[in-house]
């Protein structure tokens, strides 16, 4: 059986500015559009030949369309998601004042031991030689997905650090790591990180980026 996973964040403009929409009627546009979006994700998760979870929010208004959002989905290259906030959050407490956390800024110098299969920008590095900071991991692990990257990233912050936070947000379901057996994420919850991370002022009030 397969099992397939999407996220959506769904952005809108207002002429005025970034109001707060009022409650959508039965018989506006918006809310017909939105049905019409709801039929057409129900109709291609019947035709898939499998499990699909979706979520979408919409920004604007926080309508949001799950499906299968209770159901627990392996978490693949979801929990990059998660070593992100984790990340961004170890560096704000920084800023506070904390130590033995990670920072952006902390540097990292390339070692080719640290290579995993679908690491195709680390493993263009010079071993020795070339030095990255932990928002250029970061970035390497969200923009091409690049696993040795989050490998790294992972020993910096520590994947219990990462679920400690997980569950401080409400979200108690385990992150899996590499190859723990049998974790996943409630596919839901997975919305709410990507919203985290395009607005961390309520998580991270001092950090953008």
């Amino acid at each position: 059986m397969w099992l397939a996973a999407t996220i959506a964040l769904v952005f809108a403009t207002n002429a005025v500015g970034q109001q707060k929409a009022e409650p959508s009627r039965t018989d506006s546009a918006s809310y017909l559009l939105w049905k019409k979006l709801d039929t057409r994700v129900r109709d291609i998760a019947d035709k898939f030949e499998g499990v699909m979870g979706v979520a979408i929010l919409d920004l604007t208004d926080g309508r949001i369309l799950l499906l299968n959002g209770d159901r627990v989905f392996p978490t693949a290259s979801s929990i990059k998601i998660a070593i992100l906030v984790e990340l961004y959050r170890q560096d704000q407490e920084t800023r506070s004042g904390a130590k033995r956390t990670a920072k952006l800024a902390d540097t990292y110098t390339f070692d080719p031991k640290d290579l995993v299969e679908d690491s195709r920008i680390m493993a263009g590095l010079t071993a020795g030689v070339t030095h990255v900071t932990n928002r250029d991991l970061a970035q390497f692990m969200v923009a091409v997905s690049d696993n040795a990257a989050a490998n790294i990233l992972i020993d910096r912050v520590g994947k219990d650090n990462v679920n400690a936070t997980l569950r401080g947000l409400g979200l108690s379901q385990q992150i899996g790591f590499r190859l723990d057996p049998g974790w996943g994420i409630w596919f839901g919850h997975l919305v709410f990180l990507a919203v985290l991370v395009l607005r961390p002022q309520g998580l991270m009030p001092r950090t953008r980026g």
